[in-house]
């Protein structure tokens, strides 16, 4: 597969953020217009108002502006953000989030929605297999440049399978039955515990990138792969996962409450990340090896060495990047909560503490509040 990231430019459909009705009082049920979805490339390369990306590319996604006198403070419900199929979103949950681009655009397009609800004592909660359609609509035109052949070869059967699960994914309408009956099938064969992880994983994955309809799925499907080996990276996704699932899973409960639950899911995610002693920023990619010529280890000792070390520095520093990057999603999500009323930052303080154990990352979080975050509280 190569050439994939500069080689297939994208066009986007976005659709304005949309709220769910209010349960009408006196009158009519009124469906405001939120805000608009904004789009911002997230590499330096090219114009930063584009909308064609490439496979591979990250993009900065959010909310522009709030309309009808709404203040990101005074939300009660969650913003969830749904993309097609093979692309996605992290967190799945916020004002703000980050697209990954995947090969999914046969047709050159992007699809990105973004919904609104409040809790169910003021909102009719929209069916999961009847939608409403997003208001303020503004297709954009896309097209497919050059590119080179797409075809990629399987790893294993099990990355057939996987794959295959993956392209279930159907936002909203996705069909949740078989995605679990297939992972069943997957799960009752004879296999090790890490394909077992990466089985539980993809479903939680298709569950949460397919607008957590069914939150208790990926946090059911995302508790169980924790247990069994898993890569890094997997797991700090699962924890936001998990977090994000948290706040829509009993529509009932008050914000507050299901801020503090889910905030107990980002923070065993940050004490994950403090074992592997991250720099504080995010370091600088070294230049390939394969760029420099080295990969093919050369002819003599002094040159495979080089080759090797810089490969070597490579994968270490793209290790952090990416780690440093999940790092930062689950602490914005928390800073993101406790940043919204009723304000509880000695709440926030006293659970960060418990999970943490770590003064230096209490203080790291809690300093990212605003100013009336910090100067007020209520009781837990």
């Amino acid at each position: 597969m190569r050439n994939l990231i500069c080689g297939l430019a994208i066009g986007l459909i976005v659709a304005g953020l949309w709220v769910e009705p209010r349960r009408a009082l006196a009158e009519e049920a009124v469906v405001p217009l939120l805000g608009d979805i904004r789009t911002e490339p997230i590499s330096k390369v090219g114009p930063r108002n584009r909308t064609d990306f490439g496979i591979g590319e990250d993009v900065r996604l959010w909310i522009g502006s709030f309309g009808e006198g709404i203040k990101a403070a005074d939300l009660t419900g969650e913003i969830t953000w749904i993309v097609g199929e093979r692309d996605t979103v992290l967190p799945i949950l916020g004002e703000t989030t980050t697209l990954s681009v995947g090969l999914s655009a046969t047709e050159g397009v992007i699809t990105i929605q973004a919904t609104y609800w409040e809790p169910e004592a003021v909102t009719v909660p929209i069916a999961a297999d009847n939608p409403r359609q997003p208001n303020n609509r503004v297709p954009k035109a896309g097209r497919v440049i050059g590119y080179d052949d797409l075809a990629w070869k399987v790893a294993s059967e099990l990355q057939t399978n996987l794959t295959i699960l993956d392209r279930l994914r159907n936002g909203r309408k996705t069909d949740f039955a078989k995605v679990e009956i297939i992972g069943a099938e997957l799960l009752a064969k004879d296999i090790t515990p890490k394909d077992r992880a990466l089985i539980h994983f993809q479903i939680a994955h298709n569950h949460a990138q397919s607008g957590l309809v069914q939150p208790q799925s990926v946090i059911d499907h995302a508790a169980a792969a924790l247990k069994l080996p898993l890569e890094p990276r997997n797991r700090l996704k699962l924890f936001v996962y998990i977090g994000d699932a948290y706040r829509v899973l009993n529509r009932k409960h008050s914000f507050a409450v299901r801020r503090k639950q889910a905030t107990a899911v980002y923070l065993e995610g940050l004490k994950e990340v403090l074992k592997y002693e991250l720099p504080d920023r995010a370091p600088d990619l070294p230049v390939s090896a394969r760029i420099l010529g080295f990969s093919d280890g050369g002819d003599d000792g002094e040159t495979r060495l080089k080759g090797e070390l810089l490969m070597k520095l490579h994968r270490k520093a793209r290790f952090q990047r990416e780690m440093i990057h999940l790092q930062t999603i689950l602490a914005r999500q928390i800073v993101s909560m406790y940043s919204r009323k009723p304000f509880a930052i000695e709440e926030l303080d006293r659970q960060a503490k418990d999970i943490l154990a770590d003064s230096a990352a209490v203080n790291r979080l809690t300093k990212e509040l605003p100013a009336d975050a910090k100067q007020s509280t209520i009781n837990p």
